[in-house]
């Protein structure tokens, strides 16, 4: 699975120089806060997401980051044996396709990697803690836009959108987290 990510990071860095000249390129900032599901721990949870990205040109775009997938119900509904809390935190890398919708509006379509590890906290006398490293690929949805007026001269914006996870462990076990998220962006 790694290869995959070397080749398209190496695919990426080949074709930056093609759109170098565009005017709609720059660097950005994103933060997100959102809800997930389908985590096999439990029902839903809270997610938060920390990127950093590069509009190439109009149409396309590539981010990397940092994201924390929380098990809420978990904290809540102490089980008598098993997982009494479980979270997923780690990193994503991902290239965004964007379509102009209106003037200063995207959608979004973002594919990606992501590598997670998770920590479980096991119900029990010892309330030992267990580790495990789950990797695979993102697939989202979305619409982001600046809005129209500055702050101290910075563009700000909002995104909100739809990521969907397809990750393994070294066991094979699957899971497919779905995260629906809203934040704010900083243009530079």
């Amino acid at each position: 699975m790694k290869i995959h990510y070397l080749t398209l990071a190496f695919l990426t860095t080949l074709s930056l120089p093609v759109w170098a000249a565009n005017s709609d390129e720059g660097p950005y900032l994103v933060g997100l806060l959102g809800t997930t599901s389908k985590m096999s721990s439990s029902a839903d949870g809270t997610s938060a997401t920390g990127l950093i990205g590069y509009q190439v040109n109009e149409f396309f775009a590539v981010e990397g980051g940092m994201g924390l997938l929380f098990d809420n119900a978990a904290y809540t509904t102490p089980q008598a044996s098993g997982y009494t809390s479980s979270s997923m935190a780690g990193t994503q890398f991902a290239a965004l396709l964007t379509f102009p919708i209106l003037d200063e509006m995207n959608f979004l379509l973002r594919l990606g990697g992501v590598s997670f590890e998770r920590s479980n906290q096991i119900n029990g006398a010892t309330n030992e803690l267990w580790e495990e490293k789950w990797s695979g690929t993102l697939m989202g949805v979305g619409v982001q836009g600046k809005l129209p007026f500055d702050i101290g001269g910075v563009d700000i914006g909002l995104r909100a959108g739809i990521d969907r996870y397809s990750i393994k462990n070294s066991a094979n076990a699957t899971e497919t987290p779905l995260n629906v998220y809203l934040g704010g962006m900083i243009y530079f």
